[in-house]
């Protein structure tokens, strides 16, 4: 009776670290396959996230009052957008627009609003320049030098 209850203790004990060792080997797969499918969407999310930080496109208002910064669409003037936006005071003149307010935020003798594409002071009008996507239009109300 003692070696039948051996056998069996022995019999069970293998039994039981072979499906022990089964059960660990898929717990070990399914965390491993887990962490792969994270680190996936962590790639792919970063990746979504990036192209569509490149292509939004914002108008960013500076002044004394503060900063604003709102997401906009491209394919029109940043005169346009402003006119949609915002409470303005232009003054038209032959060839181009000025601004003059901007949210009863005004110019005057010492200070004037410039308009910026990416960093860049604006190479044509206000009302002439289509924004592209990706565009920082920026619009800074700066001291007038001399």
């Amino acid at each position: 009776m003692k070696k039948i209850l051996k056998k069996s203790k022995k019999f069970l004990k293998k039994r039981f670290d072979a499906s022990r060792l089964k059960e660990m080997r898929i717990l070990l797969f399914l965390v491993v396959f887990i962490a792969v499918l994270t680190f996936i969407g962590y790639v792919l999310n970063g990746v979504v996230d990036n192209a569509s930080v490149e292509d939004d496109t914002f108008l960013i208002i500076r002044s004394v009052g503060g900063t604003t910064i709102e997401l906009i669409e491209s394919g029109r003037t940043p005169l346009d957008i402003l006119l949609e936006l915002h409470v303005i005071q232009m003054e038209e003149l032959q060839y181009m627009v000025l601004v003059n307010c901007i949210d009863n935020i005004c110019g005057g003798d010492d200070f004037y609003w410039a308009y910026y594409v990416d960093g860049e002071i604006g190479r044509v009008g206000v009302g002439e320049y289509i924004i592209q996507p990706g565009d920082n239009i920026e619009f800074r109300l700066v001291g007038k030098s001399g």
